[in-house]
């Protein structure tokens, strides 16, 4: 399991190094400071994935209440927790 989260945890990285290229690529292009447009976003990702959040997500934050159960699986899981659409 350590070997398949520190794999994960190198592509991350480099996705990161990447996206990151690109956007000072664009920025440069657009004459948009970058630095002030990425201090934006990481204080509103902060918020999303600390704040509680009514419906479970992939990236949000915790859930701001018990999620209810849904008694046609008897699992105890979120009713949409197999949903792919909110990811």
């Amino acid at each position: 399991m350590s070997d398949l989260f520190h794999g994960l945890h190198s592509a991350e990285a480099r996705h990161y190094k990447i996206y990151l290229d690109l956007a000072r690529r664009a920025a440069k292009r657009a004459g948009v400071a970058l630095e002030s447009r990425i201090e934006e976003f990481a204080a509103l990702e902060a918020e999303l994935i600390t704040l509680p959040d009514a419906v479970f997500r992939f990236h949000s934050g915790p859930p701001s209440a018990p999620a209810p159960v849904d008694p046609s699986r008897g699992t105890g899981q979120h009713p949409r927790a197999g949903s792919s659409s909110d990811c």
